[in-house]
C-alpha cells in the first residue's frame, strides 16, 4: 500500500488546553454551508499552520488571520471567516487529499497554504525509491503497511516491533546498531540531491493546487514558513532550542545540519521552478525574523502567540 490518506487529530488521550476541534479533528468550528454574506479563508499546512505553541486557538495563524482580516476590511459587507484545516506531520499531498474531500461543502475563498519544512527538510523519512516512484508524501510512519493476511508481512511486522523494542530499551543493542550510532551524521551531497526531488514534486502539488482552484473557484496563495535557523538574534530560550536540536534530539544531521541551513535557503529549488512560472503565487517566508529580537520560536518552525500574528500579518 501507498498511505496517501488524511490525518487528524485525535483527542482519545485527552484534550489539551487551548485547544478546540471539531468533530472531525480538525482545529476550527464544525463544518457547515457558507452563507452568502461570508468570504471564506482555508488555511492549509502541518503542525506550524495547525498552531503548535499557540495557547489557543484565537492566537494561531487562522485565528489572527480572520481577526486582523475582519478589522481591515469591517466597512465591506461580507464577513470574513478563516477555517483550520491544517494537521500536525502533514504534506501537502494530504492538503490535495482534504480538499477535494471537504472544499465542495466548505465552498472558500481564498485557500492559504503554509507548508515546506515537512516536505524539505524531513522527506528523507520516506522510502525514496516509493517517493520518486509516485511523487506524493505519503505517511511515513504507516509507510510500510501491507494486508495482514500475508505470512510474510507478519513476520516483517513482528521483525520491526522486536527491532524498535530492543533499540528502545536495551543500551547494549542501540550502540552496536549501525543506524542508530551514524543517526548524527549529515551527508550534505546525498541531503541536496534529496532537496532537489523534494523541490520537483512539491511544485508539481503548488501546480495541481492552482489547477484544483479552477474548479473549486478559490485563489491559491503557498508561503514557505520561517525556521529558526535563519534568525540571528536568539533569545536565550531559542538558543536551547537550537542546542537540543544540535545536540540531543539531532534532526537529520545535527550540528551540521543546523550550519547547512544557516547558510542555504531550504526553498531555493522551489522558487527556482516558480519562476518560471508567473501564475502561480508562491512567497518564501524562510528569513522573515532574520533581525528580530522578539522570543518566535519554541521549536525549530513551532511558534509563541507573537511569532503566529506576525505571520497573520505578513
Amino acid at each position: 500500500y501507498l498511505p496517501i490518506g488524511t490525518r487528524y487529530f485525535n483527542e482519545d488521550g485527552g484534550k489539551i488546553d487551548g485547544v478546540t476541534s471539531n468533530s472531525m479533528g480538525f482545529r476550527c468550528p464544525e463544518f457547515e454551508n457558507k452563507k452568502e454574506n461570508v468570504f471564506r479563508v482555508v488555511l492549509l499546512g502541518g503542525s506550524g499552520a495547525w498552531g503548535s505553541g499557540a495557547s489557543s486557538n484565537n492566537t494561531t495563524i487562522s485565528g489572527y488571520l480572520e481577526k486582523i482580516l475582519n478589522e481591515k476590511f469591517k466597512t465591506g459587507t461580507k464577513k470574513i471567516e478563516c477555517w483550520n484545516l491544517a494537521q500536525i506531520n502533514n504534506y501537502i499531498s494530504q492538503d490535495l487529499v482534504n480538499a477535494n474531500l471537504f472544499f465542495n461543502k466548505l465552498k472558500p475563498d481564498l485557500v492559504i497554504s503554509y507548508a515546506g519544512w515537512n516536505e524539505m527538510a524531513t522527506s528523507y523519512l520516506l522510502d525514496q525509491k516509493k517517493f520518486k516512484q509516485f511523487r506524493t508524501y505519503f505517511m511515513e510512519e504507516v509507510g510500510d503497511v501491507g494486508p495482514m493476511s500475508f505470512p510474510s508481512y507478519r513476520n516483517k511486522i513482528l521483525k520491526k516491533n522486536i527491532y524498535s523494542f530492543l533499540l528502545q530499551y536495551s543500551k547494549i543493542f542501540a550502540f552496536l546498531n549501525k543506524d542508530n550510532r551514524n543517526s548524527s551524521y549529515f551527508d550534505e551531497k546525498k541531503f541536496i540531491d534529496e532537496l532537489k526531488l523534494s523541490s520537483s514534486i512539491f511544485f508539481e502539488h503548488i501546480v495541481k493546487f492552482n489547477l484544483l482552484s479552477k474548479g473549486y473557484k478559490f485563489e491559491y496563495i503557498q508561503f514557505l514558513q520561517p525556521i529558526i535557523y535563519k534568525k540571528k538574534n536568539l533569545t536565550e530560550s531559542e538558543k536551547k532550542v537550537v542546542e537540543l536540536y544540535n545536540l540531543v534530539r539531532p534532526v537529520h544531521g545535527g550540528v551540521s545540519f543546523g550550519n547547512f541551513l544557516k547558510q542555504n535557503d531550504l526553498y531555493k529549488f522551489i522558487e527556482e521552478e516558480v519562476k518560471n512560472n508567473n501564475n502561480l503565487n508562491c512567497y518564501n517566508l524562510i528569513d522573515m525574523f532574520k533581525d528580530s529580537n522578539e522570543k518566535v520560536f519554541y521549536t525549530l518552525v513551532h511558534m509563541t502567540d507573537f511569532g503566529y500574528r506576525s505571520v497573520a500579518e505578513k
